[in-house]
């Protein structure tokens, strides 16, 4: 257990849970701050496949429920194209795809 804590990689694969508690506690500002570390070169190797990808789902997220439906669809469209050939059952893969259609037709 002393080793995991030490590991980069843990921290960094956890950064998307610290983003959603954020959001889902209210404190979009915060949750931004972290999406923006998900996207940072910095990321390990092994933990950027899955926490890269998440930070535009999250940022898509986090923008439509503060009201800003032209960012949410810039992060949604980013994720789409990132995970052009990702399962087609993932779930939030899905939802951003059901998200980008409704935010697509709103503003057109």
């Amino acid at each position: 257990w002393e080793k995991l804590d030490k590991l980069v990689e843990v921290q960094h694969y956890f950064l998307y849970q610290k983003a959603m508690i954020h959001y889902l506690s209210g404190d979009y500002i915060s949750a931004l701050t972290v999406t923006d570390k998900m996207q940072k070169a910095s990321l390990s190797r092994s933990a950027r496949a899955f926490v890269y990808p998440q930070s535009f789902y999250l940022r898509g997220i986090i923008y439509e429920t503060m009201g800003n439906k032209s960012l949410a669809r810039q992060n949604l469209q980013k994720l789409v194209s990132i995970w052009k050939s990702a399962d087609k059952e993932m779930f939030n893969r899905r939802d951003a795809l059901n998200r980008l259609s409704r935010l697509n037709s709103e503003i057109g």
